[in-house]
């Protein structure tokens, strides 16, 4: 059972990196979807070990929450790499804009960039663009 807590533990902290990395600059934020995928198998592992360990409770309710938790943040933090490029190219513009208007107009770049990225998408896959 202390087996199977710990990698409970271990599970969640690989979550919170990767909640806290997926709003971190541009080279950081790639490694948000490799560690909720670390989550996400961490909290197999506690599942797996707990069952075998015949836990009850919250020894076996904590790791199957962290695993719904990772499955869903492994999609969400996984959209920041639609949008890889765009990130970077903002960084680059924001590190050598030098006035306020720059910097307006390096995130208004961005969400051009992201815009465009997201109906070429959609255009991939047959949805009709909303412009």
């Amino acid at each position: 059972m202390a087996r199977a807590s710990r990698t409970a533990a271990w599970t969640a902290a690989a979550l919170l990196a990767s909640v806290l990395l997926v709003s971190a600059p541009w080279p950081a934020m790639l490694v948000a979807p490799a560690a909720a995928v670390a989550g996400l198998a961490l909290g197999i592992l506690a599942v797996v070990r707990a069952a075998r360990a015949h836990g009850r409770g919250s020894v076996v309710a904590l790791p199957v929450v962290l695993v719904v938790a990772s499955l869903v943040w492994v999609g969400i933090s996984a959209q920041t790499l639609l949008y890889v490029d765009a990130t970077r190219d903002y960084a680059a513009c924001e590190s050598a804009a030098l006035t306020r208007q720059a910097q307006r107009g390096c995130a208004v770049q961005l969400e051009n960039d992201m815009r465009e990225r997201l109906e070429t998408l959609l255009a991939r896959v047959g949805v009709p663009s909303p412009s």
